[in-house]
């Protein structure tokens, strides 16, 4: 690399963005390639500082200002994401579009936004007008506190982690209205076919080729020069050695027995999977059937701190809980979710040493597979009176997971009485799905995995020294003339 990052502002507004880009080795490759990076966050300050202290003085802290969105950017915003819905059709997007609003005022910006998304679909030259409405509408009051803080700052380029984020839209578009590069990262290979991204950057960072090709066509306006095809930061700990624990001692540290298999139930959020209580319980029974004694281990969604499994432990014991080490509230809103350190190691480990993982269509599906260990979705409804208006056959029907049933990574459960069959399958026979998880992990995520931040300090320094250079050739021609 010729030239260096220069000053980075990473623009941290949630708790997945911190876990992605303050838990890997992208904060040292920043300094190490001469760059300085400082972290603009809207998380509180009291969980913070574990990080600070682990990444020491040279990297400054930020508070992001935040501001209530006005009603009318979050219209604006939802148009945006509804438009490449309406504009695809897709099979199993129809569920994206349900109002499930709880409050008068979701539903009007839930219809306003349906009705502005199906108006961009049909005219979609209209994008651009909208991106620089949202961008102003999103200011929400007078003044650019963003702005100032920029000015302060003074960086090089802006990083934003979460291209979602409402609150990560005015320091966005404030960046670009004072010329700073901006670059967004898409922080999950699901994300793409859900809507379009809220925050408008110069740059989209993406995971892979597929990911490159899906924002080409879920987005046109985005020029190709502009996606950059780095992977992810977040499976690096899953390769760093650094953080491998003994088998025995990290699964007896749990209360297991290092003899037996071990089996994890990852949870859902309340969203995604409102019957998560249910496919515990039926796993707990199912466990007491398989040879071998596995033991299971209960894993919750980092957003989910709810107490709706308190029933199903009561009954099953021996489920071994092993939490998420993140701060969450309650309700299970991911936007105010935020990590420890120390949940990097303690999930790369339970992927390590664990034998198989169980869940509905989760992500940590592609953490056992970096670490070459089965997983089962369970494709059944267990009943139960949560979630009413769901379907499971709805969440596999979305765009995303069409890379999975193309690659053939995991085992399916059907039916409630195949869990203790299917479950003893893929403790006994774990590679049977070897070559399917190998092909999922090529397809979604750019390899080598491990090399995620360093593509990411080259992505960055080549869109600074891009600007650099896109400058110094307007100077000499304006001093031509």
């Amino acid at each position: 690399m010729s030239e260096g990052p220069g000053r980075v502002v990473l623009l941290v507004p949630d708790g997945v963005g911190l876990r992605t880009f303050l838990c890997s080795r992208f904060p040292s490759l920043v300094q190490e390639a001469g760059g300085t990076l400082d972290v603009w966050h809207a998380l509180p300050d009291h969980v913070l500082a574990e990080h600070r202290e682990a990444l020491g003085p040279s990297v400054g802290f930020h508070r992001l200002p935040v501001r209530r969105e006005p009603l009318f950017a979050r219209v604006l915003r939802a148009g945006k994401r509804f438009a490449p819905l309406y504009a695809e059709r897709e099979p199993g997007t129809d569920k994206l579009l349900v109002d499930r609003s709880r409050t008068t005022v979701d539903r009007v910006v839930h219809r306003s936004g349906t009705l502005l998304g199906r108006s961009l679909a049909i005219a979609p030259a209209a994008m651009p007008l909208v991106e620089r409405a949202h961008a102003r509408a999103s200011l929400g009051g007078p003044g650019d506190p963003w702005g100032e803080q920029l000015r302060t700052l003074r960086p090089d380029v802006v990083l934003c982690t979460h291209q979602r984020a409402g609150v990560a839209v005015p320091p966005v578009a404030a960046a670009r209205r004072l010329g700073i590069p901006t670059a967004t990262f898409v922080h999950s290979w699901d994300n793409l076919p859900k809507g379009r991204m809220a925050v408008a950057a110069d740059h989209v960072l993406v995971w892979s080729a597929k990911m490159a090709d899906d924002l080409r066509r879920y987005q046109p306006d985005v020029l190709p020069e502009r996606i950059h095809v780095v992977g992810t930061p977040q499976l690096e700990p899953h390769l760093d050695p650094s953080l491998v624990e003994d088998r025995a001692g990290f699964l007896t540290g749990l209360g297991l027995d290092p003899l037996r298999p071990v089996v994890v139930w990852s949870g859902g959020d309340l969203t995604t999977s409102p019957r998560d209580p249910a496919y515990l319980a039926d796993l707990a029974e199912a466990v007491r059937e398989v040879e071998g004694r596995p033991q299971l281990v209960f894993r919750r969604s980092p957003a989910d701190h709810s107490d709706r499994y308190d029933a199903v432990l009561a009954a099953h014991p021996e489920v071994v809980v092993s939490d998420p080490r993140w701060i969450a509230p309650v309700d299970g809103g991911w936007d105010r979710a935020v990590p420890a350190r120390a949940d990097t190691e303690l999930l790369a480990n339970l992927a390590r040493h664990s034998d198989l993982v169980v869940n509905l269509g989760s992500t940590m599906a592609m953490d056992f597979a970096v670490q070459d260990r089965p997983a089962l979705f369970v494709r059944y409804d267990p009943g139960g009176i949560d979630g009413r208006d769901w379907n499971v056959d709805d969440i596999y029907r979305l765009p995303h997971f069409a890379s999975v049933h193309a690659t053939d990574p995991v085992g399916w459960v059907d039916d409630r009485a195949d869990l203790p069959r299917a479950v003893a399958q893929a403790l006994a026979h774990p590679d049977a799905h070897a070559a399917g998880r190998r092909a999922w992990l090529e397809l979604e995520v750019e390899h080598p995995l491990d090399q995620a931040s360093p593509r990411t300090v080259q992505a960055l320094a080549a869109i600074v020294a891009d600007a650099r250079h896109r400058t110094t050739r307007v100077v000499r021609t304006e001093t031509r003339a």
